[in-house]
């Protein structure tokens, strides 16, 4: 698991467990409205990370990348929008923000198993001696 989607669920965890205690941090009122979006917001952490983390393709972490985006524009129009959900609304733009770069920043990741490359020495691993290579045998010499 990397370290986006470690931080994704420990976060979403966070959200469903102790939604009330969050909230309270960042100071805002734990009404019911609050309680139910920060819910519903950790269990999309979750099951985000553990998408992720099962199928780790480049279209499902772009896909992830397209809701972090979504997330982050909607989170900071409420941040702009009303000065009681100021704070947890800056708070997840930053998150989803935060989460968005490492995507945009990676390399395709293959799901194909990866070739081995061809030995160059000839030598066995973890055997000191000469070289022994295989030789091909003309046919006439046969």
């Amino acid at each position: 698991m990397r370290m986006v989607e470690l931080s994704r669920a420990v976060w979403g965890i966070a959200l469903l467990a102790a939604t009330r205690p969050l909230l309270r941090t960042m100071r805002t009122a734990a009404d019911t409205p609050a309680v139910v979006t920060a819910r519903v917001l950790g269990a999309r952490q979750v099951l985000q990370a553990l998408v992720t983390t099962v199928r780790p393709s480049r279209t499902i972490r772009l896909v992830g990348a397209g809701a972090d985006a979504l997330h982050a524009l909607t989170a900071i129009g409420l941040a702009a929008g009303s000065r009681p959900r100021r704070v947890p609304g800056l708070v997840e733009t930053g998150l989803a923000a935060a989460w968005i770069a490492p995507v945009l920043m990676s390399r395709p990741v293959s799901s194909a198993r990866p070739i081995a490359a061809p030995r160059s020495s000839g030598r066995v691993r973890g055997r000191a001696g000469p070289r022994h290579r295989c030789r091909r045998v003309p046919a006439s010499a046969r």
